[in-house]
């Protein structure tokens, strides 16, 4: 089994098991937008931390500040929509961002 199809078969597993307890209510449009920005906005400062790094200490905290924003955004659209294809991409982000780091 190739990392793909095993990155799939995961995030289909963790989606079907938190499918059940992830009945909150939807965020409102105006609520979307500002936990994207806030996602943005945590992204130039966590970059910004990373900038007096070097070397591979740099590359794994810009990985993790990228997979910080990922995982924010896809949280936010989830929450929005409360679409099953929103929550597997979310825990595709999630597993995602972990294995890049």
């Amino acid at each position: 089994m190739n990392f793909s199809t095993t990155l799939k078969a995961s995030a289909i597993a963790v989606s079907m098991m938190l499918a059940g307890g992830a009945q909150a209510t939807a965020l409102s449009k105006s609520e979307y937008k500002q936990a994207k920005e806030r996602a943005e906005a945590s992204y130039k400062s966590e970059k910004a931390n990373c900038g007096a790094m070097s070397g591979n200490a740099k590359d794994i905290c810009m990985e993790e500040a990228k997979g910080h924003e990922r995982v924010a955004k896809a949280e936010a659209e989830y929450s929005y929509s409360k679409k099953g294809k929103d929550l597997v991409a979310l825990n595709k982000a999630k597993v995602e961002s972990n294995y890049k780091v």
